[in-house]
């Protein structure tokens, strides 16, 4: 959970990425605690994609802490922590992170708008992105076929997607 400049009361990016496929998810909190991610998973990610098996991540307290264990608990999701010290345990997660950070910083100063108003144009362009590894975006991974369009996306005015109160 990469902490952010503090906009729109969202200080901190809780991202997950899927394992298989590189598929990314990233959602602007006000605090990064135990009871917001699971939140998330409930609202957001178990509605869409279902049930994860499992689940790996660093020892932050908010991953270790009962109320996240009693509903992995309760849905009958393993959870296994990155070796402390050990970035290699965590690569992929990492390189989003990062990859998140440099993007979101250019949509912005391209664009004049806050990091949450272009996160969803910048998740949209990392998941239809190819990977290296395969040649293929995590959205074909995901949906078997590539995005309408081709994915990419022309050089637009993004700025103007914060008219009238802007994305929230």
């Amino acid at each position: 959970s990469p902490t952010c400049p503090r906009c729109l009361g969202k200080k901190h990016l809780l991202v997950l990425v899927c394992s298989l496929t590189s598929w990314v998810e990233a959602f602007p909190t006000a605090n990064c605690t135990a009871s917001t991610v699971a939140k998330v998973l409930l609202r957001d990610i178990i509605p869409r994609f279902g049930v994860p098996a499992s689940i790996d991540s660093d020892r932050g307290a908010h991953f270790t802490s009962r109320v996240l264990k009693q509903l992995e608990e309760g849905l009958g999701i393993s959870h296994s922590f990155h070796t402390p010290y050990h970035p290699q345990s965590r690569g992929k997660v990492e390189r989003m992170n990062r990859e998140l950070k440099t993007t979101l910083s250019k949509y912005c100063q391209e664009t004049g708008l806050k990091w949450p108003q272009v996160l969803p144009i910048v998740l949209f362009h990392l998941r239809t992105r190819p990977t290296q590894a395969l040649g293929l975006s995590p959205f074909e991974l995901l949906y078997g076929h590539p995005p309408a369009k081709g994915g990419l996306l022309p050089r637009v005015d993004v700025s103007l997607l914060g008219g009238g109160g802007g994305i929230t």
